[in-house]
């Protein structure tokens, strides 16, 4: 199966142009054109305004088509304005006080819950808000947190990714291989580490058709074999830009996966749960979701 284009796979040719624009301006100023350069993406760029108008109608199939494409735009508004604030992150030279980037942390408990799970943990989220700012009310997890990420393939945001990541103690972990998913996955959970992962795209390895939007899609569900191997918690954590412009870090209840002598139904078991509470947010955030790709239609999925 053919791997989606990743989420800045539009934005190859203007990254660099993104990245000294952040270095150069103050931040009201760099918003401002952020903004512009990403309108003359959305305009300009009829594939990228096709593949957002697809998702968004599956979506929210009741919203009239000037509604979608509304949304369609401001998605691409905010996607400037997420790079902004990535570029703000990035670029300092120490981690900033968490009160630079938020002003609500929901469920702190829970993370600290996931800290002190035996076998380690999965924190999972979609392509929704600014996911990578969400390493910031981890900071207390240094040295214990990892990433894993599909092939990054800009080299200057590789680059910048993988300076700001050793720099706070997260170990990158590339999907070169989708093969070697499940390998690295579980090397990390025996070392009882946090591992976030970006869970509403297949990008290869285990997958599963499961109802997503109403629409059966192909989702992975490795991490799910690992974490009921491990009986280690799922926790979905949301981060999520406010109004005020700063932004909302939302942990929700821990998801197990059960251990009976049907795999293949606990894995479909857990799976559904955690699309229920992907399409819970993305539903009301949706001006936020940085869905670029195809949500994937029914092909055949590994699930053993």
């Amino acid at each position: 199966m053919t791997a989606p284009p990743s989420t800045t796979d539009f934005f190859t040719g203007g990254f660099s142009f993104l990245e000294w624009l952040a270095r150069t301006f103050p931040y009201p100023i760099q918003r401002v054109i952020a903004r512009l350069f990403c309108e003359a993406v959305f305009w300009g760029t009829a594939s990228l305004r096709r593949t957002l108008l697809q998702n968004l109608a599956l979506a929210h199939p009741e919203a009239s088509g000037f509604q979608r494409l509304r949304t369609a735009h401001r998605i691409l508004l905010n996607y400037g304005i997420y790079f902004c604030d990535l570029f703000r992150l990035l670029h300092a030279t120490e981690p900033p006080p968490i009160e630079t980037f938020f002003d609500n942390l929901q469920n702190p408990e829970t993370i600290q819950a996931a800290l002190d799970a035996e076998n380690g943990a999965l924190l999972i989220t979609p392509h929704l808000g600014n996911w990578e700012l969400g390493m910031l009310p981890l900071g207390t997890c240094r040295g214990r947190l990892a990433a894993i990420t599909a092939p990054i393939k800009n080299p200057s945001m590789r680059r910048i990714m993988e300076t700001f990541r050793e720099r706070n103690g997260i170990e990158l972990v590339t999907l070169e291989n989708p093969g070697e998913y499940l390998f690295m996955l579980k090397r990390l959970l025996m070392e009882r580490r946090l591992v976030t992962l970006l869970v509403d795209r297949y990008i290869g390895g285990h997958a599963m058709q499961v109802p997503f939007f109403g629409r059966e899609t192909t989702l992975p569900c490795g991490y799910l074999h690992l974490a009921r191997m491990f009986e280690a918690p799922i926790v979905p954590v949301f981060v999520i830009r406010n109004p005020t412009g700063k932004y909302s870090c939302i942990a929700e209840t821990p998801i197990y996966v059960k251990r009976t002598d049907n795999r293949e139904r606990d894995i479909r078991e857990a799976l559904l749960r955690v699309t229920a509470v992907l399409e819970k947010y993305i539903l009301l955030h949706l001006d936020q979701w940085y869905a670029f790709a195809p949500l994937q239609q029914p092909e055949s999925a590994l699930t053993n």
